[in-house]
């Protein structure tokens, strides 16, 4: 792949996490909408939890999928029909909310992240580790901006569009995220190097065995657990507050102004990544990468308490 495709890719590359994050953003403010418009605030811990129990299964068999037939031609599938279930969901929930609520839960929370992962393996398929260190860090800012204005859609489609037609926008973005992802698998790839599918278990062994996968690992599983902490005291907030008519929106501006610092966090990721990209320490590199993001994270949770 010459120079110009590499940048052709990339520009593809970042529109796609544009979108890919905006959806995400804006699908995630959605579930907990339409479901906490049908149940009480504290039902929404015991989906959560079920719902990252369901996931495990999950994930494992789109990981084998994407071994036997590669992010590029898997992930574009998912996104079209995940949006055709999003469309089935908005014909069905009038006639039975609460059950096709709890669909639409299960169906955002579990395959949201296997899309998301999903391109980010694209990403990583597509560039070699010279090209990367030109290109991610744009591609990262691309998904920052589209953590912002997934959390836009969502407080305007709530402000402007009937309940529940979120799901139809939700739909249009995954069509979306379908198009810039196939046009994205087109493009010419560098060819991975032939390694036979390691055992699931095998690969666990091996990342529990190494001591900085520990240390990342443990650091992902606290950052999840505060931040679903925190948006559950957001949303309980809101709720007994006796807003609830106005959940879709009030909801919404919850992620969007956790996304208001992200043009900081990407400006640093811009300036850290290239320099920590050319470094031998591993460590050193991710330290670095997340700084800037971890920062500003947590000035911006200050900024609501």
């Amino acid at each position: 792949m010459t120079r110009d495709d590499q940048r052709g890719a990339a520009w593809i590359a970042t529109i796609s996490a544009v979108i890919v994050i905006a959806s995400f953003v804006a699908g995630k403010a959605a579930r907990d909408a339409i479901l906490l418009a049908r149940f009480d605030i504290t039902r929404l811990p015991l989906f959560l939890t079920i719902s990252a129990v369901t996931s495990l299964p999950i994930i494992l068999v789109a990981g084998r999928l994407m071994v036997r037939w590669g992010p590029a031609r898997l992930i574009p599938v998912l996104n079209a029909a995940s949006a055709a279930i999003s469309v089935a969901e908005w014909l069905l929930i009038g006639r039975a909310p609460r059950a096709i609520a709890v669909v639409v839960f299960f169906h955002l929370a579990t395959l949201g992240a296997v899309l998301v992962s999903g391109f980010w393996s694209m990403v990583n398929e597509r560039f070699d580790v010279q090209s990367a260190k030109r290109h991610i860090a744009r591609i990262g800012i691309g998904a920052t901006l589209g953590g912002i204005f997934g959390g836009v859609i969502a407080e305007r489609s709530a402000v402007y569009l009937a309940p529940d037609a979120i799901l139809l926008v939700l739909a249009g973005l995954q069509l979306a995220c379908a198009v810039t992802l196939r046009l994205f698998g087109w493009a010419e790839r560098r060819e991975p190097a032939a390694v036979a599918p390691a055992d699931t278990w095998l690969a666990l062994r091996a990342a529990t065995g190494s001591p900085l996968l520990r240390v990342l690992g443990g650091l992902v599983i606290l950052a999840a657990i505060a931040a679903a902490v925190l948006d559950y005291i957001f949303k309980a907030d809101i709720v007994r507050g006796g807003v609830l008519e106005h959940f879709d929106a009030a909801g919404a501006r919850i992620d969007l102004n956790f996304g208001k610092l992200h043009p900081a966090s990407a400006t640093g990721r811009q300036s850290f990544l290239p320099f920590t990209l050319n470094r031998e320490r591993v460590h050193t590199k991710f330290f670095a990468s997340i700084g800037p993001v971890g920062t500003a994270s947590v000035f911006n949770s200050a900024l609501f308490l």
